[in-house]
């Protein structure tokens, strides 16, 4: 059974596929964190510049509300304005 136009749904490559209209877009994993708090931290960075992103609690901690690792999703074409923010200055080898 398909789900409904703006739901999401599991696939088995670990990415999620949300339905928008017509077309199909994909959420890809750009950052684990051990923490929630660093995960969210991530997420209000994309915010500001305006990037869609969402937070999937990983692992049997969350469940038993002790904290545990997350991971931070960003929509498929986002994906290398997500990582180039969110990755570290080069030095300048001159």
């Amino acid at each position: 059974m398909e789900p409904a136009t703006g739901q999401a749904r599991e696939q088995t490559t670990g990415q999620t596929t949300l339905m928008i209209g017509l077309s199909e877009v994909s959420w890809v994993t750009i950052r684990t964190t051990p923490n929630r708090w660093e995960a969210e931290l991530i997420q209000q960075m994309l915010a500001a510049q305006d990037i869609p992103s969402r937070i999937l609690d990983l692992g049997a901690p969350t469940y038993l509300c002790i904290g545990g690792p997350s991971a931070v999703q960003v929509l498929y074409p986002d994906r290398w304005t997500a990582l180039l923010l969110l990755s570290t200055p080069e030095d300048d080898a001159n």
